[in-house]
């Protein structure tokens, strides 16, 4: 069962557009994600696990192995 997923958050300067990729990723991986956007095109996302089980599926699903 995936940990439960912590809501990004939300402040009234950030872009709606992040937000709502922040939360995709969340519901798609069943764990935290946080964009930092920092302008023109440039950022960084975070993917947070609290398991072991939880990297090995995010390093399974970018790299396209079966899961």
């Amino acid at each position: 069962k995936p940990a439960a997923v912590a809501a990004p958050s939300a402040s009234h300067n950030r872009d709606p557009d992040i937000i709502a990729v922040e939360r995709h990723l969340s519901e798609l991986l069943g764990i935290g994600a946080t964009i930092q956007y920092i302008g023109d095109g440039k950022g960084t996302l975070t993917l947070k696990f609290a398991t072991l089980d939880q990297l090995d599926m995010i390093c399974q699903r970018l790299s396209g192995e079966a899961i």
